[in-house]
């Protein structure tokens, strides 16, 4: 940078002919640095066809009353998630829709739970699996508490930025539902 020159009125420029401050050719780029918060992965925001979502993946016990949450981006898959919800968990039979269907997730219920897996086999399966469609009804608990905790303005429209926070609010219309 040269000396500062006065040149007809208006401010002191260089002489070189460069007035930014420190010689960039533009703006500040927003963003593009290290993200305190870990951006939209670690605050389980994802985009999908419509916008941005959060996906909740809930383990109840027989009578509908939650065990255990986990967050996810909204277009992620559900059958990573069930494995870390099973974890610590005795059951006799474990119920789960078609998302929920792998031959890892059926063989950790089996081996490792003891349990019987009641989840329906994805319409893709070259090996159609039975199913006891009469125990799957019970599912709908977990619908329904889905339902019981969508009254809960927060939980429904989420309206948190991060996902610690939407967690623990979660966690609170779980503990009315368990003192119901």
């Amino acid at each position: 940078m040269g000396t500062p020159a006065r040149g007809g009125g208006g401010r002191a420029r260089s002489a070189g002919g460069d007035d930014r401050c420190h010689g960039h050719p533009g703006a500040r780029l927003r963003g593009r640095g290290t993200q305190t918060n870990g951006g939209q992965a670690a605050q389980a925001l994802g985009r999908s066809r419509g916008g941005f979502g959060t996906k909740l993946h809930v383990l109840v016990d027989a009578r509908g009353n939650p065990l255990k949450f986990t967050l996810t981006r909204g277009a992620a898959g559900d059958n990573p998630q069930a494995i870390p919800l099973l974890h610590g968990i005795a059951a006799d039979e474990v119920l789960a829709d078609r998302g929920y269907d792998a031959d890892t997730t059926l063989a950790y219920i089996a081996r490792e739970r003891g349990a019987g897996a009641t989840i329906p086999p994805k319409k893709n399966r070259t090996l159609q699996r039975p199913c006891d469609y009469a125990a799957y009804k019970e599912r709908h608990l977990v619908e329904c508490l889905i339902g019981k905790l969508k009254h809960f303005r927060r939980v429904a429209t989420r309206y948190d930025k991060y996902a610690r926070r939407f967690l623990a609010f979660v966690h609170f219309p779980s503990i009315t539902i368990w003192l119901k």
